[in-house]
């Protein structure tokens, strides 16, 4: 069951109806898997190049455990590039772990987070059912050398080198590590076989990626058409912006609609964080609000739970959820837990516009209480 993106026009319930199938067949093979990007436009090539180069240096050298990097900024694709990879390959390793946003984990929760990637690398790329314990990060270094040692797996570590010597003193010498990161200087202790710089996107598959977003089809009404070229240009060829102000524009057919959400691009274009907020600026009061709170308290906590304290504070948790989805402002994946044999449905929001909703608390509304939100 295949999609061309680049040629087809689709009917968005039948896109669902077909994604559901795939799922539910997955499921039934208990295939665990990264969440797809919704229009892989783009992609592909992205990722064969990337794949076929991985594949021909696991072929050539089996003496040693390899290091790749994705270099590039912020909402350019590099997790997407990286989940891709890691569901073609994932199967050909005894152990695999996508470690996801794991700088914002450590940076928040400090040595605290850094034992917490380390207890999960251990227990998925082990599939063990009992807890692990690790005393500290340096006691976490010992348990990885004497835990995994000569496991050939993959591991995708998102933004951060911390973890990269420990893993690779101890795994077998066919497993390959990928770390995806903006900054070069993280990439230099691990001195990685190959370093892949992740650029924005072409003219043409910018269009593309923006027209699926706002069109559900390869091509704009001809009406939209000027206004929709204008808007692709403001977004610079980064995927994100690309994907969320498409997405900010769905279903919006009047002209001068378009025209205001371009004017709004052309004044606030001094930075990524500006083209962005064109999406959260659009939102309902209830909306906004969730989407601060979700930014500053629930990412990576679950469904569930985030839904329960936005329904406490708005009266619509799921509906907020919902909204803030179909806008590309959060996304959520499911973390699958080795004790139970199933999966929890957490929060993501991507680190870009992450960081964009705690500067809004910041620089405009350093006086807001939460507390007093729920209150009302």
């Amino acid at each position: 069951m295949e999609v061309d993106f680049e040629r087809k026009e689709l009917e968005k319930g039948r896109f669902i109806k077909m994604v559901n199938t795939v799922v539910q067949t997955l499921k039934r093979h208990k295939e665990i898997m990264e969440p797809a990007v919704d229009f892989p436009v783009g992609l592909a090539e992205r990722s064969s190049d990337i794949e076929s180069y991985i594949q021909d240096c696991m072929t050539m050298s089996g003496e040693s455990l390899q290091c790749f990097g994705l270099l590039g900024m912020g909402g350019a694709g590099k997790t997407t590039l990286a989940m891709s990879n890691y569901n073609k390959i994932h199967c050909k390793f005894e152990g695999s772990f996508f470690s996801v946003n794991t700088r914002a984990e450590v940076q928040d929760k400090g040595r605290l987070g850094l034992v917490a990637v380390q207890k999960k690398i251990v227990e998925n790329l082990l599939k063990l059912k009992e807890d692990v314990t690790i005393n500290d990060e340096v006691h976490g270094k010992a348990v990885l050398s004497n835990k995994l040692s000569n496991i050939n797996a993959l591991v995708v570590l998102d933004d951060v080198d911390a973890l990269y010597k420990p893993l690779q003193s101890c795994l077998g010498p066919k497993s390959v590590v990928i770390i995806t990161t903006r900054e070069r200087k993280v990439l230099e202790s691990a001195r990685p076989t190959k370093t892949f710089g992740i650029g924005g996107l072409g003219k043409e598959m910018s269009k593309l990626l923006f027209y699926w977003n706002a069109f559900m089809k390869p091509k704009p009404p001809v009406e939209l058409e000027e206004v929709s070229e204008r808007a692709i240009e403001a977004c610079d060829g980064l995927p994100l912006a690309l994907k969320v102000v498409g997405s900010y524009l769905y279903n919006v057919s009047d002209k001068s609609s378009w025209e205001e959400s371009f004017s709004y691009l052309q004044k606030n274009k001094r930075e990524i964080f500006d083209v962005l907020r064109i999406s959260s600026d659009g939102l309902e009061d209830a909306e906004k609000e969730a989407f601060l709170d979700i930014c500053c308290f629930v990412i990576d906590e679950k469904e569930d739970l985030a839904c329960a304290v936005l329904n406490a504070c708005y009266g619509m948790g799921r509906t907020c959820l919902h909204e803030l989805q179909s806008k590309c402002l959060i996304t959520t994946y499911v973390d699958f837990n080795i004790y139970e044999r199933k999966g929890v449905r957490r929060i993501r929001v991507h680190d870009q516009l992450r960081d964009m909703g705690r500067r809004i608390i910041r620089e405009e509304r350093r006086d807001r209480d939460p507390l007093k939100m729920c209150a009302r």
